[in-house]
């Protein structure tokens, strides 16, 4: 699981990625999948715990920030997706080269972040969330034995 978010009311969402495969079926409280192939879910529970939403959201889906107003971005490899309050899909966008391994988004003050490797770079991208287009794409270190950085928190960004 990478995203669990807050929300007013005491309710929460969380992205599940489930490693089933096959023909199976999954029950989230009352709400049942057939999950044959298909093992990522986004689920909003209320402040008792209870599954009052859930959505299967094919294979792309590994890692889920929020915006503060209600907009869910959802992302991996390498494809964002921006949902809005009730997981209806907004907009989905294919970022070409950023590279699908340690793949995290962060929304902060405003501005969304992709931290992405490939083989030989990690990259750091901000997309516009408006229109989905990319405003600028850093490469932010060398990965010299495939390591890679993950973005965990952003406090400040300034001077790109």
């Amino acid at each position: 699981m990478d995203g669990v978010l807050a929300e007013s009311g005491g309710f929460s969402v969380f992205l599940l990625n489930s490693p089933m495969g096959g023909n199976d079926t999954l029950q989230f409280d009352s709400i049942t999948f057939n999950a044959y192939n298909v093992n990522n879910y986004i689920v909003r529970l209320d402040s008792n715990g209870k599954v009052v939403k859930a959505i299967s959201i094919a294979n792309y889906g590994r890692t889920l920030c929020g915006d503060g107003n209600g907009n869910f971005y959802l992302g991996g490899g390498n494809i964002i997706a921006k949902l809005d309050k009730n997981f209806n899909q907004l907009w989905t966008k294919q970022i070409p080269n950023i590279g699908s391994s340690g793949n995290r988004f962060k929304f902060s003050n405003g501005h969304l972040y992709n931290c992405s490797a490939t083989a030989d770079s990690t990259k750091l991208i901000e997309i516009n969330t408006s229109d989905r287009s990319t405003i600028w794409i850093k490469n932010i270190c060398k990965n010299k034995y495939q390591s890679k950085l993950a973005l965990s928190d952003i406090i400040n960004f300034k001077n790109k």
